[in-house]
């Protein structure tokens, strides 16, 4: 999947796949009580009121890893990560974009299962199940997209990137201006990409911007420690 012409800065298609995965285990002891919940709990209004709160767990896991750290825990395990095409740090605003093109199937499938809650039905019963309708094929036809996206972009970037203006790179690499997908690409921190503002410091490594209180540098992966308030960076 990431061919001899992509650069190795965004080889990361089987790194981001086998993320998924990871981060699904991550998840698998919230659906094991959301089944629980599901033939324990009575009352199917409370039920309901639970099914919604897990159905936001993943989005909302999602938009936070991606917008307060750039990863999630797969990815950060995998050691890619996601920045802005510019190569500083993904923005929660950008997090958010790059999650809101699930949201439809998503709250259709809250919607569809508090349906099934209330009218007496448990979406883990091998009887009458979620139903759907047409929106089913929605997933489908977005991943098939994500997918094209993905293969025709030299930088490996879905769909979902494209809408959120973001870019997924090796852990510790973010790409040079200029970043259309014709241009070319060293596999090097860049220069410092502006000035630090109020509530950032300069990196000790590599210069870019870090906000007062982070634990590492997002361009550069350099770890900080703070001493009276100070950054101090860490070996």
């Amino acid at each position: 999947m990431d061919g001899m012409n992509v650069a190795p800065l965004y080889r990361t298609f089987w790194r981001r796949f086998w993320a998924g995965y990871v981060d699904a285990f991550v998840f698998a002891p919230a659906m094991a009580l959301d089944a629980w919940v599901q033939h324990h709990w009575s009352s199917a209004e409370a039920r309901a009121v639970w099914f919604a709160f897990y159905s936001s767990l993943f989005p909302g896991y999602q938009i936070y890893m991606h917008g307060r750290f750039g990863q999630t825990v797969g990815k950060r395990l995998l050691r890619v990560k996601v920045v802005d095409v510019s190569g500083l740090p993904l923005t929660m605003r950008q997090a958010f974009r790059r999650e809101a093109i699930n949201l439809p199937f998503a709250l259709w499938s809250l919607i569809a299962g508090i349906v099934l809650i209330l009218r007496g039905g448990n979406p883990y019963d091998p009887g009458p199940s979620i139903d759907y309708g047409p929106p089913a094929l929605l997933p489908f036809g977005l991943f098939g997209l994500e997918i094209l996206s993905t293969l025709g972009s030299l930088k490996r970037r879905a769909l979902h990137d494209l809408v959120a203006g973001s870019v997924v790179v090796r852990q510790g690499l973010v790409p040079t201006p200029p970043v259309d997908d014709a241009s070319p690409v060293e596999d090097t921190v860049p220069a410092p990409v502006r000035p630090p503002m109020t509530g950032e410091f300069a990196c000790t490594a590599c210069g870019n911007p870090v906000r007062v209180g982070a634990s590492h540098c997002h361009s550069c992966e350099q770890a900080f420690t703070y001493r009276d308030g100070e950054p101090v960076a860490r070996s």
